[in-house]
């Protein structure tokens, strides 16, 4: 039976919505740590359990969905915004540790289950109007979010944790008034049909998606420290930087996926990952407004046009279950965030610069691993289906 499972319950966008003010919220967590009297050192050694937490989260999240009903699996991750505030405004650092954790491991094990249902329509348009949608949630509630906490967190940290029981409870109440039909969702094994697929092709999938990860995950973690550090603009531009870039993805998400919903889907990948890199490159040689206006509009295009079919490019080549492959998919995240400022680190104490260079160099690698792999398998995005 065709049909669109979020056309007839479009309440799946509710805790998309709320999860993705959460994320802005905890976008600014350091400052909140900090404000309460721990130090930067003690905080860099707190902050990896989100990415730890994430990890396991997205696997749990992605594998659960392949054996158990979605929406169960899906309360079951957002159980912990019951209690992540209270944990996080104690004074005990082991409590405050487990409560990032936490943070981290209910994220991406939402994120995960819902990718699941989405991906579970039986219509490709449906899935990519469904992500590019999703998308366009998460950049401007991010971005709404972490403007409202960091007026919260000028006025006193006790709002902080106001703003996580709202939007936590927020969460936990959407998920529980959302129903799924199981009948409506495509779940065939992926494995059956993918048999001609081999393992050497779903890790070389991986491998270029990771890299291209490493790329987008450089620009929060050192894009605006090297426009004001190196090219001398001034601080407050920084905080504009991801605003313009969410107006941008609010804009033209949904006509750029209409306008390349009918390209290989390897194109659309590869697109998206030479834009990304591109643009990151660029801002090395950036000298005004117009220079830096031009490279954030370059690595914007690239991320929305990688990040729409990123999860159905690796859905392609997976030998695994769909709920497994998205386990997998979600890890990566956790997995490039965590390289990022190992890699950057290393190389800042070269040249700062140097970490544009190794981006433009990862978003070409990862660009010549999918036409290797799309020569060796030779899939076209018309027969694309799950």
């Amino acid at each position: 039976m065709a049909g669109s499972l979020i056309s007839m319950n479009k309440i799946i966008y509710l805790p998309i919505t709320f999860l993705a003010f959460l994320q802005g919220g905890f976008s600014l967590l350091s400052l909140y740590l900090y404000q309460s009297g721990i130090d930067q050192e003690t905080i860099s050694m707190m902050l990896p359990f989100l990415g730890i937490g994430g990890l396991l989260g997205g696997i749990c999240g992605g594998v659960s969905s392949d054996h158990s009903n979605p929406k169960k699996v899906l309360m079951i991750m957002a159980i912990p915004w019951l209690f992540i505030p209270m944990l996080i405004s104690q004074s005990n650092m082991f409590v405050q540790v487990c409560a990032i954790f936490l943070i981290g491991m209910s994220l991406a094990g939402c994120r995960s289950v819902i990718l699941y249902i989405i991906t579970s329509q039986r219509n490709k348009e449906h899935i990519n109007h469904s992500l590019s949608i999703r998308r366009i949630i998460i950049n401007l509630c991010v971005a709404i979010g972490s403007g409202i906490m960091g007026f919260i967190l000028s006025r006193s940290n006790d709002y902080y944790v106001a703003y996580m029981v709202f939007f936590g409870l927020a969460t936990f109440a959407s998920i529980a008034i959302y129903k799924i039909d199981m009948n409506k969702l495509h779940v065939s094994d992926i494995v059956e049909n993918r048999k001609s697929r081999s393992q050497s092709l779903y890790l070389l999938s991986i491998i270029s998606i990771t890299l291209s990860l490493i790329c987008f995950s450089f620009i929060p973690v050192y894009y605006t420290i090297y426009i004001v550090s190196e090219k001398q603009f001034p601080t407050d531009i920084a905080g504009y930087i991801f605003t313009f870039s969410g107006v941008i993805i609010v804009l033209f998400q949904v006509k750029l996926s209409v306008l390349t919903k009918n390209i290989d889907i390897h194109y659309r990948v590869i697109s998206g990952v030479l834009f990304l890199s591109l643009g990151t490159f660029s801002v090395k040689y950036i000298s005004d407004y117009t220079g830096l206006a031009l490279s954030v509009s370059a690595w914007t295009l690239g991320e929305m046009l990688l990040f729409v079919p990123a999860v159905q490019f690796i859905l392609e080549y997976t030998t695994s279950k769909k709920g497994k492959t998205i386990s997998v998919y979600q890890s990566l995240f956790s997995v490039s965030d965590f390289i990022a400022p190992i890699l950057g680190g290393a190389v800042i104490a070269f040249s700062f610069s140097y970490i544009w260079d190794i981006s433009l160099a990862l978003g070409i690698t990862s660009s010549v691993i999918i036409l290797i792999i799309k020569q060796k398998c030779g899939v076209k995005n018309e027969s694309y289906q799950y």
